[in-house]
């Protein structure tokens, strides 16, 4: 579930009232296959509000909002993927940081993306958040700066299913691809016999193999010599009894 946590602080300091906000909602999910999902979101927020111009000091106020510490397990050669979205007013900075356990690191700035291929091991995954305002000497103009930030890091172990979609998924889906032996499972429905006479398979655009008659009765398939790089497109065509036509279309993460 979503997590949040807020401040909220006010005060004054050299003729200026101040005040700093920050609200952090994140949450974490993962599955026994070994993918993680961490999604951030991040406002901060810093204001001046002078009441006299003051002509002794310049006062600042700083506001972090930082995540830290969320630990994440690979167990296998894995795809990083770094996505966000980010917003800036005035003076701010931020940035999303993975960190792994032999101390190497990997940044990047709110509302870039990354996609890395990433070896097995412990990481740390964090992010933080600056806004600043500054009064300049003998200023009485109110100051503002606010940043704000959407971001995923997930880690999807290499061969994972992707995504699926088409009209044919209730008549068949395709598992995640066994990297090892560069193969993938399509699980076949038991209407199929009643309701199709025939389904075509392709791997990355090239026909694989056409089912009828008794051989709609399998429970699965297994497409073999899926090239490694490649996003291991799967697709079916399914003629059911009537003559229409439906479709799926399914892809993983590259196993290299």
């Amino acid at each position: 579930m979503w997590r949040t946590i807020a401040l909220d602080r006010t005060g004054s300091t050299a003729a200026a009232g101040f005040r700093a906000t920050a609200v952090v909602t994140g949450r974490m999910s993962g599955d026994s296959r070994g993918t993680t999902r961490v999604r951030m979101r991040a406002t901060a927020t810093a204001s001046a509000n002078p009441t006299t111009a003051s002509s002794v000091c310049s006062p600042t106020v700083k506001v972090y909002t930082r995540v830290t510490g969320v630990g994440v397990t690979v167990p296998k050669r894995s795809w990083l993927v770094v996505r966000g979205s980010a917003s800036a007013r005035g003076r701010t900075d931020g940035a999303v940081g993975v960190v792994a356990s032999d101390g190497s690191s990997i940044v990047v700035k709110p509302g870039r993306s990354l996609t890395r291929l990433v070896p097995p091991g412990s990481y740390s995954v964090g992010g933080q958040l600056i806004a600043e305002v500054t009064v300049p000497f003998g200023s009485r103009d109110d100051q503002l700066s606010r940043a704000s930030a959407d971001v995923a890091a997930n880690i999807f172990p290499i061969g994972t299913l992707r995504s699926q979609r088409g009209r044919a998924l209730r008549f068949l889906r395709a598992g995640h691809r066994n990297c090892t032996d560069h193969k993938v499972r399509v699980a076949l429905s038991r209407s199929l016999p009643r309701r199709a006479k025939r389904v075509t398979l392709y791997v990355n655009g090239d026909r694989r193999t056409v089912l009828t008659g008794r051989e709609l009765r399998r429970t699965a398939v297994v497409l073999r010599r899926i090239a490694p790089r490649s996003d291991g497109v799967v697709r079916a065509v399914v003629v059911r009894k009537s003559g229409a036509r439906e479709a799926m279309r399914a892809t993983s993460w590259p196993c290299r």
